[in-house]
Parts: C-alpha cells; structure tokens; sequence
C-alpha cells in the first residue's frame, strides 16, 4: 500500500524487485534470534572477530570509493555532495555504534535494504517520492526488527537501535542519489 504512493495511476511495479526486497527483508528479521549466537561465537575467534569490529568499515569504504572512481568526470556536483554525505554519515555511524561491535553492521544492512526499496521502485513516480517510501520501508524493518527482540529472552528492544536503521536506511538513500540510482542511464553517457 505504501509503495503505490509512489507509483503513478495506471502503473504497476516490478514484482521481481519487491521479491528481492521482502526475501532480504525475511531475511533480516530471521537473524534477529542467532545473532547473540553468531556474536559470542565470533568473539572467541581472533579473526572473526576482527572481522566483526572492522567489516562494515572495509564494507562501506570500499562501496565509497568504487562509487567515486565509477562515476569520474561524470559525477555532477548534487551527486558528489550526496555521495560525500553518505560516507560521512556511514563513518560518524559506525563510530556511534563501536560498542559492542556487532552493533556495527546495521549501516550496511539497513543501507542495503533501503537501497533494495528503492531498485524496485525504478521509474515509478518521482524520485523524492520514492527515496523517501524506500526509507520508510526500510526503517519499518527496522521497528519490527526491534518489535521481535521484545519477545526473546536473549535479546533487548533499544530505541536507540531502530534510530540507527533509520539512519542507516538514509545513508543507503543517500548513497543511491549520489550514484544516479536507480534510475537507467541516460543516452550519451
């Protein structure tokens, strides 16, 4: 219901891209009940752990880059202050959410799936429209996410922690604009 705001009349969305988005959807809230499982077990793991701490880090410098050396002469001022704003953010975020470590991967996670959102929204209404569905999107996840937590004894429901998807879902918003994304390119470029 929310995403046909973002679809003008008489359009209908690619149900490919809203398959991608639900099952990786599904899919993060299927972890909500391991991951106390998959921390303790990475902790004793010298490499896992270092893995766990600095991952998200490597994850998303690396997207950062890629992104400006992709884009190159054609990197428009807008898109270069979207992107830079992206890694600013995805930096000040995982700085936020140091401790503990696993705290980190939020950013990617809900980045990704806000980026999901908005890929199956392609060519659908206008663009301000339809980051903004995608954010809610994935910052909904995100509620429910924390919603389970309430119901298991090994885990805590944290404001803080649905403040950090919301975040992290812009962050991927953002990082979409800076790339262009999702629309197709353009003829000449």
């Amino acid at each position: 219901m929310i995403a046909a705001l973002a679809t003008p009349a008489g359009r209908t969305l690619r149900p490919g891209g809203w398959v991608v988005a639900a099952a990786y959807a599904g899919l993060v809230l299927a972890f909500v009940p391991i991951v106390p499982y998959l921390n303790e077990r990475a902790q004793k793991s010298a490499g896992a752990a270092h893995l766990l701490h600095y991952g998200p880090c490597y994850l998303l410098g690396l997207a950062h880059a890629w992104a400006f050396v992709a884009e190159g002469k054609r990197l428009t001022p807008p898109r270069a202050v979207a992107l830079s704003l992206s890694a600013s953010a995805s930096g000040v975020l995982l700085y936020l959410l140091g401790d503990p470590p696993i705290e980190r991967i939020h950013v990617p996670e809900y980045g990704l799936l806000a980026l999901i959102f908005l890929r199956a929204m392609a060519g659908r209404g206008v663009m301000p429209v339809r980051s903004l569905v995608a954010w809610l999107l994935a910052s909904l996840v995100g509620v429910l996410d924390e919603s389970l937590q309430l119901f298991l004894p090994s885990r805590t429901f944290d404001w803080r922690d649905i403040a950090s998807d919301a975040a992290s879902a812009a962050v991927g918003v953002a990082f979409a604009l800076g790339r262009g994304w999702p629309n197709p390119p353009q003829a000449g470029r």
